[in-house]
């Protein structure tokens, strides 16, 4: 039997690029995900909507400057229901003082969070307040799928359906990030911690 394997703390670790490697089986039993679901980036996609910027805009200050952070936000358990978490993360290095990513531990805090609803109110400014993004494709669908969470995180985003269309929105309204209709699906962290960096 592992060491983790009866440990009531949820933990996770992450690679250097925010990739999720390993998730104990705590966070497994809490969320109702397979180990499988939850490495790479799927272990982001059961974090409240409202929630995934503001965390995902600490976890990138945290993991550029190599920094301990702490955060609460409402993670999704297996019956549907979002509890609120405490997520304390440090960072990892190896021997050699090689970064080797983030661990962390998350406590569930939902009843104390709840019973103080002034706190659960003060959420942060959203990741990308303020900054406009043009998305170009012609494929509705797909350029839809690229602006909802960019918009959940508070971006202003305009979509082009073609190359005509992107010309004339850029002589009325200058974007801080230009983006294409992608070839596959793309991992809302993924999209946000690019556009984030892209407009910084």
């Amino acid at each position: 039997m592992k060491r983790d394997d009866n440990f009531p703390v949820m933990k996770w670790r992450a690679r250097p690029d925010m990739s999720c490697e390993y998730v104990n089986p705590a966070w497994l039993r809490f969320t109702g995900y397979t180990l499988e679901q939850a490495l790479g980036q799927g272990w982001a996609s059961c974090l409240h909507p409202e929630d995934l910027a503001r965390w995902l805009e600490t976890s990138l200050r945290a993991f550029d400057e190599r920094a301990p952070f702490e955060i609460e936000y409402r993670l999704r358990r297996r019956d549907g229901e979002y509890r609120w978490i405490r997520e304390c993360a440090a960072p990892r290095y190896d021997e050699a003082g090689s970064f080797l990513g983030f661990g962390a531990e998350c406590l569930d805090i939902d009843a104390r969070r709840r019973g103080n609803s002034a706190a659960a109110r003060a959420l942060s400014a959203p990741l990308l307040a303020g900054i406009r993004v043009l998305v170009i494709g012609a494929h509705p669908e797909a350029c839809a799928a690229l602006a909802r969470p960019l918009e959940l995180a508070g971006a202003d985003v305009r979509v082009a359906a073609s190359s005509a269309e992107a010309l004339d929105t850029l002589g009325a309204w200058h974007p801080d990030v230009l983006l294409s209709e992608p070839d596959k699906p793309v991992e809302p962290v993924a999209l946000l911690a690019t556009v984030a960096r892209l407009a910084a």
